[in-house]
């Protein structure tokens, strides 16, 4: 049962259409931004709606016009919240929540987990990147820390990742990326994030401070660092797939990263065309793509093709299903 008020939403008058319209437009602020959307999460094409010289203001308002004279409104706003980010969004939506019972204190009492829940699947996994199941798993699990969810840039670019994973490899979006939107911070890990983790090709941490003081994330390190243990042990290889993304500013974290286990952990390429990415970090470029678009798409791509080399090589073993989030020693993390 949703935990949106969908009559509510289904119902909004035109001004009150007008505002969602400004949110949205903020958060997917560039037409392939709204492609991506559009496309993985409600499996319609932006040109249906918005020709191709439409612009943002346009696209937006045939976008969310559409929706609700075809009766998808509902679908849309579930998709947008489903991408990772969307701080103003999330706002937004609070009013339109269905009154329910009230959750047990802890996590799950802030308002961002109620809208967590809202837009994930009955098994535990994100609609944002479902898991795979069975002899289906993610090639990408991706690993940040979930000040993140406050920055609308973390999502559009992992939206952006995925289509680039997609095109090099073949796979389907579901299976390109898994990203974990459900906000439990500190308490058990979902069965649909054990699944993913214990069968994913990479480990993708996104370097910030965020993450490196995240037990959580330390965790998923600890936990994917014991499958490329085995799979040393039983080839005499190295797996080196953990692939990080330096998305905030280095600076802010340099200390850290000269701490184990980053340290081993090849985190950045040396040419110049990368150089704003190792000083200044994907975030800022990326916010400011209509300036760094080059610099943005090398990253993006350079990414992307080191993935495609890590799926041609035989997988890791699978980590344990059965696994107690508190039984696992952080990597990293705090005390």
């Amino acid at each position: 049962m949703s935990l949106f008020d969908d009559d509510r939403i289904r119902a909004l008058s035109g001004p009150e259409r007008g505002a969602l319209g400004e949110v949205l437009r903020r958060a997917f602020p560039a037409r392939a931004d709204w492609e991506r959307l559009l496309l993985f999460q409600l499996d319609r094409h932006l040109a249906d709606y918005a020709p191709e010289a439409s612009d943002l203001r346009d696209i937006t308002l045939r976008v969310v016009e559409s929706a609700a004279v075809d009766d998808w409104l509902v679908d849309l706003v579930k998709a947008a919240l489903a991408v990772s980010g969307n701080r103003k969004l999330r706002e937004w939506a609070q009013p339109y929540l269905a009154a329910g019972p009230k959750p047990a204190s802890g996590p799950a009492d802030r308002p961002e987990a109620t809208l967590a829940a809202a837009t994930t699947t009955g098994s535990g996994a994100a609609t944002a990147a479902p898991s795979a199941s069975g002899d289906d798993p993610p090639v990408v699990f991706v690993s940040y820390g979930h000040a993140a969810d406050d920055d609308d840039q973390f999502g559009l670019f992992v939206d952006d990742l995925r289509a680039a994973v997609v095109r090099v490899t073949g796979v389907s979006p579901a299976r390109a990326l898994y990203v974990d939107t459900s906000l439990s911070v500190g308490i058990e890990w979902s069965p649909g994030l054990v699944e993913a983790l214990s069968g994913c090709r990479v480990l993708m941490p996104f370097y910030s401070v965020s993450l490196m003081g995240s037990r959580g994330c330390g965790r998923e390190w600890a936990y994917f660092t014991q499958r490329q243990d085995e799979f040393e042990r039983a080839t005499g290889k190295p797996a080196d797939s953990i692939l990080p993304v330096l998305w905030d500013n280095p600076a802010n974290y340099a200390d850290r990263l000269a701490k184990p286990p980053f340290p081993a952990v090849q985190f950045a390429p040396n040419g110049a065309e990368f150089r704003r990415y190792r000083e200044r970090g994907l975030r800022h470029l990326y916010s400011r793509r209509d300036t760094f678009g080059t610099e943005v798409r090398t990253v993006r791509d350079y990414l992307a093709d080191l993935v495609a080399d890590l799926t041609r090589r035989p997988p890791l073993p699978p980590g344990p299903l059965a696994v107690a989030f508190d039984a696992i020693a952080p990597a990293f993390g705090g005390a």
